[in-house]
């Protein structure tokens, strides 16, 4: 949680810094210079969960992908649209017996019962990308976003006793939230570029992701997970056009 704190408030100064810098620079340019551009990011997104709701059911980090189309102004100023998901693994659990998750208390499990936990977190962003030029030689650029998403975050929670499920509790909800970001992007050859980012999204907003039992099984219970910021580092590649 303090870590996460801390990085927020080195994106906020690195991206006002770069949004004051930006305007500078563009009023001094001769006129704009067009450049899209494509590219994909491998990201890992930490995502941890509030204590009795998903902390030991769920997975804290995740890996993803971004897949991202932009376009540059000019050498300072840009606008880029991505789609990022995360991939989906089952985490086996065993919770003590009165345990409180998903805001309910765990009850004794049939004997011979596996249960388990996935969750995927996906959807559209959008954001404003400033570019700062720090080195001309080695072709660095700092990178400041800021922007929205829109994610849909989709839980499951289940147990399966002689490989027939019993219990199945899906929690889903989508929301637009803002993120943050700053980078460091190093040109490779005339139009392919590398980059690494370090991004933080308002997943605390999804407080409330509720979902019921499974109603096969006349298990109408409200279930509850409650999400807390998240962290997303990145590492990508890109070519323009």
């Amino acid at each position: 949680m303090y870590l996460s704190k801390i990085l927020f408030k080195i994106m906020v100064i690195n991206v006002l810094f770069i949004a004051f810098f930006v305007p500078i620079k563009v009023l001094a340019e001769d006129g704009l210079n067009i450049s899209p551009y494509i590219g994909v990011d491998m990201q890992q997104r930490t995502t941890p969960f509030k204590q009795s709701f998903g902390s030991d059911l769920f997975r804290k980090s995740s890996l993803q992908g971004n897949f991202y189309v932009g376009c540059k102004f000019n050498s300072y100023f840009g606008v880029e649209a991505g789609y990022q998901v995360t991939n989906r693994k089952n985490r086996n659990v065993s919770l003590p017996v009165g345990t409180v998750q998903l805001g309910q208390p765990v009850t004794a499990p049939t004997p011979g019962t596996q249960e388990k936990a996935n969750k995927r977190i996906s959807g559209m962003n959008l954001s404003i990308m400033s570019f700062l030029p720090v080195s001309s030689q080695y072709q660095l650029d700092l990178i400041g976003i800021l922007g929205l998403s829109n994610l849909r975050v989709k839980l499951g929670y289940l147990s399966v006793t002689n490989n027939t499920m019993i219990k199945q509790v899906i929690l889903k909800q989508s929301k637009t939230i803002p993120r943050l970001g700053v980078g460091i992007q190093k040109m490779i050859a005339n139009r392919f570029n590398i980059r690494a980012t370090i991004i933080w999204e308002n997943t605390e907003k999804f407080n409330n992701v509720s979902g019921v039992g499974d109603i096969r099984t006349s298990d109408l219970v409200t279930y509850t997970a409650k999400l807390k910021d998240s962290v997303v580092y990145g590492l990508g590649i890109g070519i323009a056009f």
